[in-house]
């Protein structure tokens, strides 16, 4: 009897490290297979189609972190003219709870058209997202966007299924939970490989809605009517931020003394109510990311963009006062162009990446002049150039002024404009201007994530700032120096 015993224990510890064996194997020739196909967004040149697998979403429809920068990652890629169309694969399978349309939503306000997001309401899982983005949306060249943690196994299944596809990371920040992410995906390699191996289809299918298509016919949603302007937010007739945003219930602007930037921003001019954001060339911005028009002019060339932006209009507040010793910006190969040297009549020869003065005209300060100077500026300096000339700033210690900057290139900007403060809670809200590219008016941002508060921010945003056409982090706040 004892023999027999010890060789069921025997028998059991062989097959249990078999198992174990095998999840090891499984694990790690999906993980090596997976990542030979991932590929960095600087270095990836591009597919039709990118899949965006769903996570969970709140009651009240807002992502979490994780889903929200995989979406804002496939948008920045559509953006860039990488991807076609987007691909929102998800759980729907219940009226109570929607990833998709939440997704959608999300894309929407970031400016992606409504005609190029597509909804795969029944992608219940990576296998069946992958299934069924070839066989009921016929895709063929694919970037799945998703963490790190999910991406071997996402881009082994679809390539498995036969689907052209490669993987880019959407890890934006730490997120919690990161640890559990990561030991379930263990399992989760497993299950994909036997799914895989036994051919299995996925839940539901249907009739084919071709990518290449209109995404609306994926659309489920009844549209709502639009909402009609908060008489307490926005006064159609204000000619200035001050007059035509008010603060939400509850919050009262801070104090922005006269002569300060913080009150020239706050006075700066709109254009009428309803007017459109127009490039340099005339066009007009067909992305509806803005609820005002900042009226200063854009100039007749492809120059003036986010970094511009705010190197105009602190150079304009700047030669207002007559400051114009404290008018200076650096280019990108760090030559310093100071306004004052200019007003004596020279100009900046740029050759290769050097820069040098060259005295070519008389003593100016006339407002032609000044524009001709910021034209110049504007041509050799950028995001990167006013990284290293601002300095951070905490975000608590925020003031109207600073600016959320990514200095990189690619980088990006957009610049506090106004501040409020609930001074019985202490909460603090913003708002922010931008430029972009191609050379645009500024304008002021709609809140993607909030409407109901928009154009303001709150200033306890989490980890990640997300506007309408860019994602910040928290440590991104910068401000030029006294």
């Amino acid at each position: 009897m004892a023999f027999l015993k010890g060789r069921f224990v025997k028998f059991t510890l062989i097959i249990t490290l078999l198992m174990l064996s095998a999840v090891f194997l499984i694990n790690m020739v999906i993980v090596a297979s997976g990542r030979a196909d991932i590929v960095d967004t600087g270095s990836f040149a591009g597919a039709h189609t990118a899949i965006v697998p769903g996570a969970y979403v709140s009651p009240d429809g807002r992502l979490c972190d994780m889903l929200a920068d995989r979406v804002i990652t496939a948008v920045d890629l559509y953006r860039q003219g990488k991807v076609k169309k987007i691909l929102m694969t998800g759980d729907h399978g219940r009226a109570s709870y929607d990833e998709v349309n939440s997704m959608r939503k999300y894309a929407e306000a970031a400016g992606v058209p409504t005609s190029d997001i597509f909804m795969d309401h029944a992608g219940f899982s990576t296998y069946d997202s992958m299934y069924r983005a070839r066989e009921v949306f016929r895709v063929d060249s694919a970037v799945i966007v998703t963490q790190d943690f999910h991406l071997p196994r996402a881009v082994y299944t679809a390539r498995r299924l036969g689907l052209q596809a490669v993987g880019v990371s959407a890890d934006r920040h730490v997120y919690a939970g990161a640890e559990i992410y990561h030991l379930r995906e263990v399992a989760a390699r497993v299950k994909a490989f036997l799914q895989i191996a036994a051919g299995l289809k996925p839940r539901f299918l249907g009739p084919a809605i071709p990518v290449t298509g209109d995404g609306r016919a994926t659309h489920d949603e009844i549209p709502a009517a639009a909402a009609p302007e908060s008489p307490q937010l926005i006064n159609r007739e204000g000619r200035t931020i001050l007059e035509r945003i008010s603060p939400p219930a509850g919050f009262t602007r801070v104090e922005a003394p006269d002569g300060s930037f913080g009150r020239y921003l706050r006075d700066l001019p709109l254009k009428p109510h309803g007017s459109q954001v127009k490039y340099y060339n005339g066009s007009v911005k067909t992305r509806d990311v803005y609820e005002a028009v900042v009226d200063l002019d854009v100039g007749d060339r492809d120059l003036q963009q986010c970094a511009d932006a705010v190197i105009r209009l602190r150079a304009e507040y700047l030669y207002r006062k007559g400051l114009y010793d404290r008018i200076h910006f650096n280019f990108t190969n760090g030559f310093r162009a100071d306004y004052t040297t200019w007003m004596q009549g020279n100009r900046i020869v740029v050759e290769g990446n050097r820069a040098h003065w060259v005295k070519k005209a008389g003593y100016s300060s006339d407002y032609s002049s000044f524009r001709q100077y910021l034209d110049m500026v504007f041509a050799y300096a950028g995001t990167l150039s006013l990284s290293g000339e601002m300095k951070n700033v905490p975000l608590e210690e925020m003031k109207i002024g600073d600016v959320f900057l990514k200095g990189e290139d690619p980088g990006h900007c957009a610049i506090v404009v106004d501040m409020a403060e609930n001074r019985a809670t202490g909460e603090k809200l913003f708002m922010l201007a931008q430029s972009y590219m191609p050379a645009q008016d500024i304008h002021i941002l709609k809140n993607p994530r909030n409407g109901e508060i928009s154009p303001w921010y709150p200033v306890n945003f989490g980890e990640t700032l997300f506007t309408p056409e860019w994602s910040f982090n928290k440590n991104q706040l910068v401000r030029f120096p006294d």
